[in-house]
């Protein structure tokens, strides 16, 4: 009899250790696996809180909302009430962000935009994404929005950097949009503020923001088949020859562009062959994981102790 109870636990134990070992396995191998695993190690440990929390206060019923019993009601009401700020923060900071640069730019001309609609046809995008030209002397290159996202581009990178290497630039910002990264920053950054209490979830997130540079230079690689102007451009970009350098939202960091190159020199010396990339795979996955995950975790939260006979 106990054999039996105990043998949805041990399919489960199965289960759940081959998907680490295939996710881990795919993450050394794929960029969009090792963005999912990163996704996932900031959704399992929130829906695992606010489900655990849920099945507490259930197991106390019936309390009094006055009664310190409904501290787990109250917890759970203060993880939603992160999240829901964490995403307004990063909400607004795209807006406040966006106010700004519209100030100094002003629609792209020439050959920033003749090079966007072939590399947006490539990257299967329905829609050409706007692109602006902003007045700065330093390097910036980047996307702003969640559902219409526009690139911005700096007027410092058009003087210096050559025609390749501006379509890679764009190249690497459509990328972002065609795997809409910044949606996924938004939920991220939701799932963040609700275990804001754990330091894991913050290097999570910072782990998945690099994540993401990554697998969007691979994406633009993918595309053109030209990692090595990508990875002069990033050079450029990254040691200026004034002082006044700033870096564009973090996007310039050293040890990020040191990494980024060290990824592209790999790519080019593996030859990958230029083909169309696949984005619906870890489109898909995100969502299966965010739609069935919470599920798998209420079984676990909820049928799991009575199976073991806990309280």
């Amino acid at each position: 009899m106990i054999a039996m109870e105990l043998f949805p636990v041990l399919v489960a134990v199965v289960i759940y250790g081959l998907t680490l070992l295939a996710v881990g396995r795919l993450a050394r191998t794929r960029p969009e696996a090792r963005v999912v695993l990163r996704y996932a190690s900031l959704l399992v440990p929130a829906a695992a809180a606010a489900l655990a929390l849920a099945h507490l206060h259930a197991d106390l019923q019936p309390v009094d909302l006055d009664s310190w019993l409904c501290l787990p009601l109250w917890s759970l009401a203060a993880m939603g009430l992160l999240a829901m700020g964490f995403a307004a923060g990063f909400f607004w900071e795209q807006v406040r962000l966006e106010r700004q640069l519209h100030i100094w730019a002003e629609p792209a001309q020439g050959e920033l935009t003749e090079a966007l609609a072939p590399l947006a046809a490539k990257m299967g995008l329905a829609r050409v994404p706007q692109v602006h030209l902003v007045a700065a002397d330093a390097p910036l290159a980047l996307t702003i929005g969640v559902l219409r996202p526009r690139i911005y581009v700096s007027s410092w990178l058009v003087e210096r950097l050559d025609s390749v290497e501006i379509e890679q630039v764009l190249a690497h910002e459509l990328a972002h949009i065609a795997r809409s990264d910044n949606l996924i920053a938004l939920v991220a950054t939701a799932l963040m503020g609700a275990t804001a209490f754990l330091p894991t979830s913050w290097q999570a997130v910072r782990a998945l923001l690099r994540e993401r540079e990554l697998a969007a230079d691979e994406l633009a690689v993918a595309v053109t088949g030209k990692p090595i102007a990508l990875a002069r451009g990033l050079l450029k970009a990254g040691v200026p020859d004034h002082p006044a350098f700033t870096a564009a939202a973090g996007l310039l960091e050293a040890g990020s562009i040191t990494e980024r190159v060290d990824n592209l020199l790999r790519l080019h010396s593996s030859r990958p062959e230029r083909t169309s990339p696949v984005q619906w795979r870890e489109k898909t996955a995100l969502m299966a994981m965010t739609a069935l995950g919470p599920l798998a975790l209420t079984w676990f939260v909820f049928d799991l102790p009575h199976l073991l006979q806990l309280p």
